[in-house]
């Protein structure tokens, strides 16, 4: 093959002039996506092959409804793919044909396992230091010391944090726990091959392997199973693990699964559609690597057909459909629109989903299609199964009742989306030759072009060096180095113009600090009458005396009015969640003007800085512009508010008269405030401490990777001092061999 032959001719070359073409040959690789020539050997000679499988892909998080969607569309609803209990124990699943039933399980490695350990052991890290954290707050409060156990409180605050930011090594630290669980000293060096006579006896036996509570669940990497299914013909399906994998051995299978696939379907909760997991989990797919079909599955559809839906459709299950298909749809072109402006790079690998969002939208419901399945054995309906028909027989009587049997099955059918995505999948199948043919006339095409942009790249890097040398005599190289070695020594300027940066930002955020302690203080000084008042009562009084006592004895005591103080909780409540609210707004709101403010300032002064340091005629205004932004892009965790929440004892309702309980009430108003203001300043000192730290690490990273380039640049003047002349020569011959390798692959594109 013509391809194979010039990319051989182009590595030889690289090879050639390794110590000269290195790195820039390998960054160019892979920006350009471009193989090792083994691995772009075995790619092309795939593609030449005319009865190549059909590749389709299943993307979607855990819980989504990927093994029922394949249990119904392979398996007839059987549930031959168990379901996976948590991220960590979805395994990466090939599904193919074969004449007889069987699983190849792979197990994890030594080095997987080592690496599940080390994020176990960070997040354990992790966890001690936010409870050590959380333990210290609670010292200095004394209401928290005599509710006592601060510290299983603060264990569970701390994991809270953890889920909520570093769910990944929460996985990692279940998984390996699991494992240890399982006993660590097995050692599965070798895969294991299960047979099997039906695929219920096969998914009997892969329980052990992929169930919530299979022996070897935990060690368990992927699965492969074949069976001799008409669905599985010409095909094989790729079901992904429901998260960016923390084991990157398995993570990079995937993508490189996802990669050569021609098909894929992205499911996605119909609930939570195309939330940040999910948007996080298609990252996976590239279009570097040639074009495929996309389709979205909006699952658990059945969920949505209730509430504001049931009403705006009046009942109608059609319209009711028709309605979360068009908002999904119209959902979906917004997300892949902002997607594509907020990043890039990903290009035009979601523009069929833009173009054909409501044609590539299906809606599914696995729980529909197990009462399609199981409409006549209901002895066999789960609890879910049963409430999703009592909803569905309440809110949409005339499509879903048990004494019209066709109808409902019909309509549990159509729920179900089976039909709809089988329909697909049949004519993707259909279409497979030209789908095969296109892709690879696609990555030809691609891989040719990728060739072309490898060479020009390489003689660009050639050519720049070269000039360099050329119109650079060894006195002015000298010169230079001197010059830059002045620059890098004022490296310390810039570092001290970030710090007082970075102490501006905690002046301000101190100054929002006294700020908001002064609204709360207000707040309490306002809050202080708030809701009482007198109210007139009746009241019995004797009119004394002898004569008096006997009056009161024959008539009763007279009837009088006093006034009596009285406090409306009810109303101070109001005043107080809506004070407490209006504190967490505009502390959030000036947090984040702050910071707003303080990124326009880095970038104008850190800019202004580096230049009269550098010179305009050495700053390498890309590298300096990425150091900068990429300090703006950091991430900052604002302090959480949300955890502040009002006592149970000021939320009583009704009105109070008694002094006693007034008093006490307006006590507790007060303690509750002065915590408030407390925890206000203790979560911004915090804060403030964080981001100091944080950014003052970014920013020493960032400013030696600034002065870094200018350090390797003297060394490679020495280096070009040393062999002017040979590298000129080298590099003269080097250009002219990859010019001619460029007008063999444009010849070659033509």
């Amino acid at each position: 093959m013509e391809l194979l032959k010039l990319f051989r001719e182009v590595e030889a070359v690289v090879d050639k002039n390794y110590t000269i073409l290195k790195d820039d040959a390998e960054n160019l690789k892979e920006d350009l996506a471009l193989e090792k020539l083994e691995d772009l050997e075995k790619q092309l000679a795939d593609l030449d092959r005319d009865s190549k499988t059909l590749t389709i892909g299943i993307v979607g998080r855990v819980k989504a409804g990927k093994s029922s969607l394949l249990n119904a569309l392979l398996f007839e609803g059987e549930s031959i793919l168990p379901k996976a209990a948590t991220p960590m124990t979805a395994s990466l699943t090939l599904l193919s044909y074969d004449d007889k039933i069987s699983a190849e399980v792979e197990f994890y490695t030594q080095k997987d396992v080592k690496e599940i350990k080390k994020k176990h052991d960070e997040y354990l890290t992790k966890l001690n230091d936010l409870k050590e954290k959380y333990i210290e707050q609670f010292k200095n409060d004394e209401k928290e010391l005599q509710s006592g156990n601060i510290e299983k409180k603060a264990e569970d605050m701390a994991k809270k944090e953890l889920f909520e930011k570093y769910i990944h090594l929460q996985a990692a630290y279940e998984h390996y726990n699991d494992m240890e669980n399982k006993g660590l000293n097995q050692n599965f060096s070798n895969n294991e091959v299960i047979s099997a006579d039906s695929l219920e006896e096969l998914s009997k036996k892969l329980l052990d392997y992929v169930g919530s509570q299979g022996k070897y669940t935990p060690y368990t990497k992927s699965v492969r199973i074949k069976a001799p299914l008409e669905s599985l013909k010409g095909v094989e399906i790729v079901d992904t693990p429901g998260i960016n994998d923390p084991v990157v051995s398995r993570e990079a299978r995937t993508r490189e699964l996802l990669k050569n696939a021609d098909v894929v379907f992205i499911l996605s909760n119909a609930g939570q559609f195309l939330s940040e997991e999910d948007l996080d989990l298609m990252d996976r797919i590239t279009m570097k690597e040639g074009i495929r079909e996309l389709f979205l599955v909006g699952s658990q559809v059945d969920l949505q057909l209730h509430g504001d839906e049931k009403i705006k459709s009046r009942g109608n299950l059609f319209t009711a459909l028709e309605n979360i298909k068009k908002n999904l749809a119209d959902y979906t072109r917004r997300t892949i629109k902002d997607l594509k402006r907020n990043s890039p790079e990903i290009g035009d690998t979601y523009n069929q989903l833009i173009e054909e969002s409501k044609e590539r939208m299906f809606l599914s419901s696995g729980a529909c299609y197990s009462l399609y399945k199981l409409f006549d054995n209901k002895q066999l309906w789960d609890d879910n199964m049963k409430i999703v028909w009592k909803n569905l027989t309440n809110n949409y009587p005339d499509f879903f009742s048990e004494d019209n049997k066709d109808i409902a099955l019909e309509n549990l059918k159509l729920l179900s989306g089976i039909v709809e995505i089988v329909e697909a999948l049949e004519k993707v199948k259909e279409r497979k030759q030209e789908i095969l043919k296109k892709r690879s006339e696609e990555i030809m095409k691609a891989k040719s072009q990728s060739l072309r942009k490898y060479i020009d790249g390489l003689i660009k890097a050639v050519e720049e060096r070269l000039t360099k040398i050329q119109s650079t005599e060894i006195k002015d190289l000298e010169k230079n180095i001197q010059e830059l070695q002045k620059k890098t020594s004022n490296s310390g300027v810039v570092e001290h113009k970030y710090d007082e940066l970075v102490e501006e930002l905690i002046d301000d955020i101190k100054k929002i600090s006294r700020k908001i302690t002064m609204d709360i203080s207000k707040s309490i000084y306002d809050l202080q009458n708030v809701g009482e008042g007198y109210k007139t009562e009746p009241k019995n009084e004797g009119r004394g005396g002898l004569l008096g006592f006997l009056a009161d004895f024959l008539f009763g005591e007279k009837k009088v009015e006093e006034n009596v103080r009285i406090l409306k909780t009810g109303y101070v409540e109001a005043e107080l969640v809506k004070s407490v609210n209006n504190q967490k707004i505009s502390t959030e709101e000036k947090l984040e003007e702050a910071i707003k403010q303080w990124k326009v300032k880095l970038r104008r002064e850190l800019t202004s800085t580096i230049r009269e340091v550098v010179g305009d005629e050495f700053i390498d205004k890309d590298i300096m512009i990425k150091s900068i932004t990429s300090i703006e892009k950091s991430e900052i965790d604002f302090p959480s508010l949300d955890d502040i929440t009002i006592p149970s004892s000021l939320r009583r309702r009704g009105i109070l008269k008694n002094e006693d309980e007034i008093e006490d009430y307006r006590s507790k108003l007060t303690d509750f405030l002065d915590d408030l203001e407390s925890e206000f300043k203790d979560n911004l000192n915090e804060f403030s401490k964080t981001i100091k730290k944080n950014l003052g690490e970014k920013g020493s990273k960032v400013i030696k990777s600034i002065f870094d380039k200018y350090r390797i640049e003297i060394e490679n003047l020495r280096k070009d001092i040393e062999s002017k002349q040979f590298m000129i020569d080298k590099l003269n011959n080097t250009s002219k061999e990859l010019k001619n390798l460029k007008k063999k692959v444009l010849l070659q594109e033509v």
